[in-house]
């Protein structure tokens, strides 16, 4: 879960500066060479979140691009092949992310530059239906949401 939540540049600076650290830590390597490299990890994640914050075609190269899944009830399986998402994955996130299980009622869904998938429900029609007791006794009406 901790992965899933961060850009994968935010994932590879926790495995590089896991590796500094361990061996600062067991003797390795001096603590002040240890300092040293975890602090131009730092300050190199802050210029390229800098620069990818600036230049959208920068932050391509460094964050990827999004990809659409599901336009307008109508999955793209070869975009799905690209980005190794099953049917089951989709149907996965359709759940948790829309409260939805069938792709037919999905507007737009994207895989995000973060590996999240977003999802955009369609317009569910409503339809009113009233129904009237002769003689003029009441009028019941009755809201219907299909989907």
């Amino acid at each position: 879960r901790l992965l899933g939540r961060t850009t994968p540049l935010d994932v590879i600076l926790a495995f590089m500066l896991g590796s500094i650290f361990s061996r600062g830590i067991n003797g390795s390597a001096s603590l002040s060479g240890t300092l040293a490299a975890a602090s131009t990890l730092f300050a190199l994640h802050w210029l390229f979140s800098a620069l990818a914050f600036r230049w959208h075609r920068f932050g391509q190269l460094i964050k990827g691009n999004a990809a659409v899944l599901v336009r307008d009830g109508k999955v793209d399986w070869d975009s799905m092949g690209r980005s190794h998402i099953s049917e089951h994955d989709l149907r996965e996130e359709l759940r948790l992310n829309a409260n939805i299980d069938d792709p037919a009622y999905v507007k737009l869904a994207v895989k995000e530059r973060g590996g999240e998938i977003g999802v955009v429900k369609n317009h569910v029609p409503i339809e009113v239906l009233e129904v009237s007791v002769k003689e003029g006794v009441q009028t019941v009406r009755i809201v219907v949401a299909r989907q």
